[in-house]
């Protein structure tokens, strides 16, 4: 960038300028260069080597009862931030919680995969899918009944379904003919199926003759979850299953430490690769042929004093700045249209590619 941007002493703030004076406009346009370079949106804040979550041999996914998910995301991000999906039951959400209050950085939006309780404000399911993989609700799998959100995921070596579940403690038995219907769609579907949740019901103690086994053996799945996921100074509960109708696919399963309820999270990992992203076109400012003395006059010229006159909140100076900022950008930085190859490592730039061309050429 020209660095004719940077000593900027012809302001109007007074008539006669101080070296304070000098100084903080310096400081201030200094502070308006660094916006325009964070709005391009294409710096890389650490371009190199991607991290292993994003290069994908496996997906991981977890389940966990979080008993009230508000205020919790950043805990669960921190814990299981690594794995792909991320099912929640018992998010104990209400219809005022916005995705701004349940949003995680690299997911999806929260609410493509949320279902709360409308009666009591209990229960609720929610389903966390990392932003790299390709899915789509189904809503058409799911039913009334029975607490539920199924998720299609698309992958190279085909596709699966996520569903996450949740039966209350004081549902009757005959509850399971609810999830018997769940299973009659989802498995129906001749699909991999993976499901997670709170059954709320202890399957160290369930006998083969047991309903819930009787039910597994029908539909053709199995629990892969062996340990206790809820226990207490008294009890040792096996309440939070994984169920699968494919074993082959299983690489490993484990329960982990809980940390933000009395339940303990559940994980497996499955050898299904996700589907190669397509490339896509993104508009990106041309800085290189940006007019950037015609920007500095501009901005030499601008009156600031009228521009802030009689503002004092700072939200809307704050508001002010950045729209003199997308002004100066529209105005004076030229845009370009750009291929973007989601599988292209960052720092492998254009002019990289081409020398490498030249290179395999000769």
């Amino acid at each position: 960038m020209d660095n004719t941007l940077l000593p900027l002493y012809n302001v109007h703030i007074d008539d006669k300028p101080s070296i304070r004076t000098v100084y903080i406009s310096n400081l201030f346009f200094s502070l308006i260069i660094v916006l325009i370079l964070l709005q391009s949106n294409d710096i890389e804040q650490n371009p190199g080597p991607n991290s292993s979550r994003y290069s994908y041999q496996n997906i991981q996914i977890a389940g966990i009862n979080v008993n009230s998910l508000r205020y919790k995301t950043d805990l669960i991000h921190s814990e299981l931030g690594e794995c792909d999906v991320i099912c929640v039951s018992e998010t104990k959400l209400k219809a005022n919680v916005g995705s701004t209050d349940l949003v995680m950085p690299n997911f999806h939006n929260p609410d493509l995969f949320r279902k709360d309780r409308s009666t009591d404000g209990g229960g609720g399911i929610l389903i966390y899918v990392r932003d790299s993989l390709h899915c789509k609700r189904r809503s058409d799998l799911e039913i009334a009944e029975l607490e539920s959100v199924c998720v299609e995921i698309t992958t190279k070596t085909g596709r699966f379904l996520v569903v996450c579940f949740y039966r209350p403690p004081n549902a009757p038995v005959t509850s399971l003919d609810h999830f018997e219907n769940l299973l009659d769609k989802v498995i129906d579907t001749d699909k991999n199926v993976i499901l997670l949740g709170d059954l709320n019901i202890d399957l160290l103690k369930a006998s083969p003759t047991s309903r819930i086994s009787r039910i597994c053996e029908r539909y053709g799945i199995e629990n892969v979850v062996k340990e206790p996921t809820r226990i207490t100074s008294s009890t040792a509960t096996l309440l939070d299953p994984i169920y699968m109708n494919n074993l082959s696919l299983l690489r490993n399963s484990m329960v982990l430490p809980s940390f933000c309820s009395d339940h303990s999270p559940t994980l497996i990992e499955i050898n299904f690769s996700p589907a190669r992203q397509k490339a896509y076109s993104k508009v990106v400012y041309d800085y290189e042929s940006g007019d950037y003395a015609s920007a500095n006059m501009y901005l030499q010229r601008k009156n600031w004093n009228e521009c802030f006159k009689n503002v004092h909140d700072i939200n809307k100076i704050n508001g002010l700045i950045n729209q003199e900022v997308h002004h100066v950008m529209d105005t004076y930085i030229p845009k370009k249209k750009v291929l973007v190859r989601p599988r292209d490592k960052p720092w492998i730039t254009t002019s990289i590619k081409v020398k490498t061309k030249s290179v395999n050429k000769s």
